[in-house]
């Protein structure tokens, strides 16, 4: 996945087997120390490992991820486990730490969160720093106002503003992000139930039971992101009363509707519409109120056990294999979720709660990321590919059969999961391809093709070594599989020149081929600097 994924490779393991843990529902209980770090840690490393392994819905730039992220490096500091910061380094790298394309949208400014905090782990990495700043002087120099106009909004962008007046000490991304969060509240806040509207079309409309639309998830990203605010903003900061305000006003009232089960419905107010726990709401729930409690902010006697039943309710939507199930998919309202239905940012909120839980249970064993960050680098240069890995630089384009625009360079340069970076033709249906010289001869021991929108196109890959012939090493010429299609070789195969030609599809009824990238998973053993650090990194995530 992204440039080189080492799948079913593990630094001269075998491989580590995940014992399957039996999670017995707990009684309601309101004491930090009954909780179990050892099945803490459990369930967050077995949530990370079935996420960083299934990456379908990745967006690596996108606010669906941002929270993954957050997780991931919350988890790095909770464990001391490196592999959690090395897959955020590896992602950063790969895609140069940079935003989404829109300048002014909070979506596209979410996963300057992560970066931002990469970067305060060494700060002599300016790169990893500069794109974000950027970003936002450019913001500040447009001059907009009341550009959040939905409360997911005050996730996305103002933890990234916090962070940079931290690293800068420009107070001025402070003022902005007090003016525009104060709109914000000012807009869609809920003086008498002390919740947040999704937007406007809510205000006034009711559930099919009468109450009040307040969206589960919608108010996780408001009660998430505060902590996300606070940590970063000075104490003397006189705005900081006002948010520590929200926040317990916030938690008052989420406190009072949770479920039996410990989780929350996607409508707070209305249990019946509908009825069942979903988790990514439920997990930032439970993520804001533990930190909460370990900041002095929320009295322990009082949400600890709201802290512990919600979970126990999360662990009961992970499957065995680490899924987090539950999850309501993409939306601006409550909508039901089924055991089924995962996101990263689901994942990345139950990562969130798991690791603030295991920080305040077990603070001897938190490690900071500036002591990680060595290793994190040398998990991320074996993950992603690194120096040992396809010098993409050195792939150069033979032949293909036409373009509009998004050029084949994009199907070889190591960027699976960016929709905008493709290839793209017209013509389906006649063949389409092209060829690209590696610069250098390669084993490779598997393919993965990344269609753009997943479709279900029909293919084959030719490969071949200097002075031989092309042979074919994947025939998906009968395809009925989405994407990203993934082909295991029967046997390695030892190639410097590769071919994709498209010549169809199953379902997909369009005109169009269009790829993402087509990954060569190369088989190398591992070098002798990661077989000496093999001891420090034992739990990699895949």
């Amino acid at each position: 996945m992204g440039r080189l994924m080492r799948r079913g490779q593990s630094w001269g393991r075998t491989g580590r087997l995940l014992a399957f843990v039996v999670l017995a529902v707990l009684a309601p209980i309101a004491r930090a120390q009954d909780l179990d770090a050892d099945r803490v840690e459990d369930a967050i490393f077995r949530a990370a490992k079935w996420q960083m392994t299934h990456q379908a819905k990745f967006l690596p730039l996108g606010w669906e991820i941002s929270p993954l992220y957050d997780g991931l490096l919350n988890c790095a500091e909770a464990t001391g486990n490196p592999s959690y910061l090395g897959e955020v380094v590896g992602f950063g790298e790969m895609y140069n730490w940079a935003l989404g394309s829109r300048l002014l949208h909070a979506d596209d400014h979410a996963v300057g969160h992560a970066w931002v905090d990469v970067y305060f782990a060494d700060t002599t990495h300016l790169e990893r720093l500069l794109p974000t700043l950027d970003r936002f002087y450019q913001v500040l120099a447009e001059g907009s106002t009341h550009l959040w106009t939905w409360c997911d909004a005050l996730y996305m962008a103002p933890p990234t503003l916090s962070r940079l007046a931290r690293a800068s000490g420009d107070s001025r991304f402070l003022d902005f992000l007090d003016s525009e969060w104060q709109y914000t509240f000012d807009t869609l806040w809920d003086t008498d139930d002390h919740l947040f509207y999704r937007d406007t079309r809510f205000i006034g409309a009711t559930t099919a039971n009468g109450e009040k639309v307040f969206w589960a998830r919608g108010n996780g990203w408001v009660f998430a992101g505060i902590p996300q605010i606070l940590r970063d903003m000075p104490e003397s900061r006189p705005r900081r009363a006002f948010y520590i305000g929200v926040f317990q006003q916030m938690a008052a009232k989420l406190a009072s509707v949770q479920r039996a089960d410990g989780l929350w419905t996607p409508s707070l107010l209305d249990p019946l519409d509908p009825d069942v726990g979903e988790t990514s709401g439920s997990a930032f729930f439970v993520y804001g109120m533990m930190w909460g409690i370990s900041h002095g902010l929320l009295d322990e006697a009082t949400y600890m056990p709201v802290v512990i039943k919600g979970w126990t309710g999360l662990l009961s939507r992970q499957k065995w294999d680490g899924k987090v199930g539950y999850v309501q998919q993409p939306g601006d309202r409550p909508a039901p979720a089924g055991p089924e239905d995962d996101h990263t940012y689901g994942t990345g909120a139950f990562l969130l709660a798991g690791s603030e839980i295991l920080k305040h249970i077990r603070p001897e064993r938190m490690v900071g990321l500036d002591e990680q960050l060595f290793m994190g680098q040398i998990y991320a240069d074996w993950i992603f590919g690194g120096p040992d890995g396809i010098d993409y630089d050195a792939v150069t384009i033979l032949d293909w059969s036409g373009d509009d625009g998004n050029i084949p360079q994009h199907v070889f340069d190591g960027i699976s999961l960016d929709p905008n970076n493709r290839w793209s033709v017209y013509g389906l249906g006649t063949p389409q391809w092209v060829e690209a010289d590696l610069g250098s001869t390669y084993t490779i021991d598997g393919v993965v093709l990344y269609p753009y929108q997943n479709r279900d196109y029909q293919y084959t890959i030719e490969a071949r070594a200097p002075g031989q012939s092309y042979q074919v090493i994947v025939d998906r010429t009968a395809n009925t599989e989405n994407g990203p299609i993934a082909d295991d070789l029967t046997a390695p195969f030892d190639a410097r020149y590769v071919k994709l030609t498209i010549v169809g599809a199953d379902d997909y009824p369009g005109p169009w081929v269009s790829v993402q990238e087509l990954q060569l998973n190369v088989d190398r053993p591992p070098s002798e600097q990661e077989l000496a650090f093999d001891h420090y990194i034992k739990f990699p995530l895949r």
